[in-house]
């Protein structure tokens, strides 16, 4: 059997982007890590493990779980919750968002926890820093 660590704090954390999704953001902490976002929440979990996962990587991410994360990666616990779709979104507007079908297995991507985005080939050409924004 074999078991996750994680260190009590992240050494290194690229900073959120404003624009950012929360899920896009943590893609970026598992890259600069060398691990995938499975295996960062794996890490998070072994640390703080009485602190249960959000239903959504991208909305109504839960006050405690933002909290312990503002803490394991040393960003702001108002920085993290700005990177909340429900903060930044009208109620109206949040029926438009995309949805990734539910997967029942744990998937390395944690596609089943982040809202559905599609990318324009042209935009990210124009950027070099790939991340998604929430608009």
């Amino acid at each position: 059997m074999t078991s996750t660590h994680a260190p009590p704090k992240l050494p290194l954390v690229p900073r959120p982007l404003k624009k950012e999704l929360f899920s896009s953001w943590l893609l970026r902490v598992a890259a600069e890590s060398h691990v995938s976002l499975y295996e960062l929440i794996d890490g998070f979990t072994s640390v703080y493990s009485g602190i249960p996962l959000p239903y959504s990587l991208d909305r109504a991410i839960d006050r405690d779980f933002l909290q312990a994360f503002s803490q394991f990666t040393r960003v702001h616990f108002h920085t993290l919750n700005a990177l909340d779709l429900d903060a930044r979104l009208q109620r109206p507007h949040r029926a438009v968002l995309l949805r990734f079908p539910s997967i029942s297995k744990p998937y390395p991507r944690r596609c089943d926890l982040r809202a559905g985005y599609s990318f324009c080939p042209f935009g990210i050409a124009q950027h070099p820093i790939i991340h998604v924004r929430w608009d």
